[in-house]
């Protein structure tokens, strides 16, 4: 369960921000060859905004104006893709060629990497987030 409800105007920026962390974790993304990267709680898709290209990016977020925000700052990022979401419903939300063809197991690709940045502050516990990754196996 959140903290809160998710108010998507204090989110809401003129325009994306690059954080200063972004940097640091898009070296990590192409030193381990990452080539799918899964932003739980995206927001308005800054994360992803930046992502360098080859690498394809899903974002996921509860609220519809986010998205939707999201979608329209990144139209032009073709390796970009917003989904309106909870993210506890990723089996269903996520395109199935991400996962596993053995549908008996929940299994991500490889050079796949999950991203959660601020999501784990916004839940009473984390462990609940934490539980639900679990789930996936990464091979």
């Amino acid at each position: 369960m959140q903290k809160f409800n998710q108010e998507p105007e204090k989110y809401q920026a003129s325009e994306l921000v690059r954080k200063d962390y972004h940097d640091q974790m898009y070296s990590m993304i192409v030193r381990s060859d990452i080539e799918v990267v899964i932003d739980l709680g995206c927001a308005e898709g800054d994360f992803l905004h930046w992502l360098p290209d080859g690498i394809v990016g899903f974002g996921i977020d509860k609220s519809e104006v986010l998205i939707e925000r999201a979608q329209r700052v990144n139209k032009s990022k073709s390796n970009c893709h917003f989904i309106e979401s909870n993210i506890f419903n990723l089996e269903t939300s996520l395109p199935r060629s991400l996962f596993n063809k053995d549908i008996s197991t929940v299994t991500l690709g490889p050079n796949t990497a999950i991203a959660i940045f601020g999501t784990l502050s916004s839940f009473l516990d984390f462990r609940e987030v934490l539980t639900m990754l679990s789930r996936f196996d990464q091979n």
